[in-house]
C-alpha cells in the first residue's frame, strides 16, 4: 500500500507540473519543448498505477489489520489503514468508472462521425 501512496504522489506531482508548465507556456505563448514530452510519459506511470491498484483491490483478498491481542495503538493503526484503503478502493472505482465513460464517449462519436460519412456518400 505504501508503494501506491508513492507513486500516487509521484504522478499527481508530475501531472500538476504539467499543467502548470502548460499554463505558463500558453500565457507567454511559448512552446514547451522537450520537458513537455517528459512530462507526457508521466501518463505511463499513470496506466501502470492503475493496473498496480487494480491487482491490489482484485488481487490482495486478506487485509490483516492487526494480531489477535489488539492493543489501543494497534486499533488507531487500523482505522487509519482503513481510511487509507477506502481512497485505494475509490481510486479504483474511478477507474473503472472513466474507463466506461470513454468508451461511452468513442461510442458515441463513432456513431456521430458513421452518420456523418452515410450522408456524404
Amino acid at each position: 500500500m505504501q508503494n501506491i501512496y508513492w507513486l500516487m504522489f509521484i504522478y499527481l506531482s508530475m501531472q500538476s507540473m504539467d499543467e502548470l508548465i502548460e499554463l505558463m507556456s500558453q500565457a507567454a505563448q511559448m512552446e514547451k519543448g522537450a520537458l513537455g514530452l517528459f512530462f507526457e510519459m508521466n501518463h505511463f506511470v499513470g496506466i501502470g498505477l492503475s493496473i498496480y491498484i487494480g491487482y491490489f483491490i482484485l488481487g490482495v483478498k486478506t487485509l490483516k489489520f492487526g494480531g489477535a491481542k489488539q492493543t489501543p495503538q494497534d486499533l488507531k493503526f487500523s482505522k487509519q489503514y482503513k481510511l487509507m484503503y477506502n481512497w485505494i478502493y475509490f481510486q479504483f472505482i474511478w477507474i473503472w468508472f472513466c474507463l466506461l465513460f470513454s468508451i461511452m464517449v468513442y461510442c458515441m462519436y463513432k456513431g456521430i462521425n458513421n452518420r456523418v460519412a452515410r450522408n456524404y456518400d
